[in-house]
C-alpha cells in the first residue's frame, strides 16, 4: 500500500479552505449590494426542467462553497450541522447527474472526498467518517451517472480500505489491488466498512 503523506494532504486542505472561505466572502458582498425588495421582481412559474437547470448552474459554485466551509467549521460531532450540510452534496451531485453537467458533479464529488480526511487519518473525526457514508450512499444511488467520477469513489474506497487493514495490522491483506470484485459490490463493501471507520479513527487519534 502506497504510504499516506500527511503534509501534502494538510496543505490541500488549508488551500481548499482558505478558497471555500475566499468564494464566500464574495457571495456574502454581492448579497450585501442588492437592495432590491421582494415587491421589485416578477415571479414566474417554470414550464421547463431547464429552468432548474440555469438556476442550478449558475448558483452551485456558493453553494458548494458555502456547505464546504461550514462542514469546515463545524464541530467535530455536531449532529445538526453536518446532516444539513451533506444535504446540498448529495442533491447537488443528483442534479448535475441528471442535468449532465459533468463540471458541477465533478466539483461536489471531489469536495466530498477531500472533507473525508481520508489521506490524513490523524485528522478523521466524526464529521470525516459521515462525509464517507455520504460518497458511499451517493455512488450506490447514483452510481449510473457518475461515470468518470468513479475514479474518486474507488479511491476514496481504497484509502478506507487501507486504512481498516492497517488499523487490524494486516496492511497488505486487504489492498484493494488484489482484490477482483465489481465496482459496485466494491462499494456495498465499503458502506459497511464505514460503520468500523468509528474504531479505525479511533486507533489513530487515540
Amino acid at each position: 500500500a502506497t504510504p499516506l503523506n500527511m503534509s501534502d494532504a494538510a496543505h490541500r486542505a488549508e488551500a481548499f479552505r482558505r478558497e471555500s472561505e475566499k468564494l464566500l466572502s464574495q457571495t456574502k458582498f454581492l448579497f450585501s449590494q442588492r437592495k432590491e425588495t421582494a415587491q421589485d421582481y416578477t415571479y414566474y412559474s417554470a414550464t421547463s426542467n431547464s429552468h432548474a437547470m440555469l438556476l442550478f448552474e449558475s448558483s452551485w459554485a456558493p453553494i458548494l462553497a458555502a456547505v464546504s466551509s461550514a462542514l469546515e467549521r463545524a464541530p467535530p460531532a455536531d449532529e445538526d450541522i453536518v446532516p444539513v450540510c451533506l444535504g446540498p452534496f448529495r442533491d447537488g451531485i443528483a442534479l448535475a447527474s441528471r442535468f449532465g453537467m459533468d463540471t458541477e458533479k465533478e466539483s461536489f464529488l471531489s469536495s466530498l472526498a477531500k472533507l473525508t480526511h481520508l489521506e490524513s487519518v490523524t485528522d478523521m473525526r466524526g464529521k470525516n467518517v459521515a462525509c464517507v457514508r455520504a460518497m458511499l450512499d451517493i455512488a450506490m444511488f447514483e452510481g449510473n451517472s457518475l461515470g468518470r467520477d468513479w475514479t474518486t469513489v474507488i479511491r476514496s474506497i481504497s484509502q478506507l480500505e487501507q486504512i481498516r487493514a492497517v488499523a487490524l495490522g494486516r496492511p497488505d491483506q486487504y489492498s484493494l489491488a488484489h482484490r477482483e470484485a465489481p465496482a459496485l459490490d466494491l462499494v456495498a463493501q465499503a458502506r459497511d466498512l464505514a460503520s468500523f471507520g468509528g474504531s479505525a479513527v479511533r486507533f489513530f487519534t487515540g
